[in-house]
């Protein structure tokens, strides 16, 4: 019984991850979903897109936590920890950047262009 209401807060804390990063995308990207995560493998802030979308796992533990749910809480919290560990995986297989004079956000036209000396990690 435990393990199934951790599995189930599990499988929640994985679908508010891709929600969260479906909605940045929707919002703050030009492009397509699927073109702007090849462009922010490519330019290497796919990690900071998937950081973006583990913030809406705040909102199922809060509510798992209000509701007494305390083991489904816990499996949104692994959830967070396995988004942690893709995050890391992904900054030691992600290639270089393909212009390295300057590193844009991955379509998300904010406007704003770093020099390659400035990742921000």
């Amino acid at each position: 019984m435990i393990k199934k209401e951790i599995g189930i807060g599990f499988i929640i804390g994985l679908a508010s991850n891709v929600l969260g990063i479906i909605l940045y995308i929707v919002v703050f990207s030009d492009s397509g979903i699927q073109a702007s995560l090849r462009e922010a493998y490519q330019e290497q802030v796919l990690g900071r897109l998937i950081a973006a979308g583990a913030v809406l796992n705040f909102l199922p533990f809060f509510y798992f936590l209000n509701k007494n749910h305390i083991f489904r809480a816990r499996g949104v919290v692994l959830a967070s920890i396995v988004a942690a560990l893709v995050i890391g995986v992904l900054q030691l297989v992600t290639p270089e950047p393909q212009n390295s004079d300057q590193i844009t956000t991955a379509g998300f036209h904010t406007g704003i262009t770093f020099p390659a000396w400035a990742h921000f990690c």
